[in-house]
C-alpha cells in the first residue's frame, strides 16, 4: 500500500502515515524515511 494511484493519494497518504508511525515505534533504530508522495 506504498504506491497508490494519484486518485487515492489522500487515502494512501493516511495509510502510509499510519504505517510510518507504526514502523517508527517498532523500529526506532531506523530513521524515518523521507515522505515525498505527500
Amino acid at each position: 500500500m506504498g504506491c497508490d494511484p494519484p486518485t487515492s493519494n489522500f487515502n494512501g497518504s493516511i495509510v502510509g502515515y499510519g504505517s510510518l508511525m507504526g514502523g517508527l515505534k517498532l523500529n526506532p533504530h531506523q530513521p524515518n524515511p523521507p515522505i515525498r508522495h505527500l
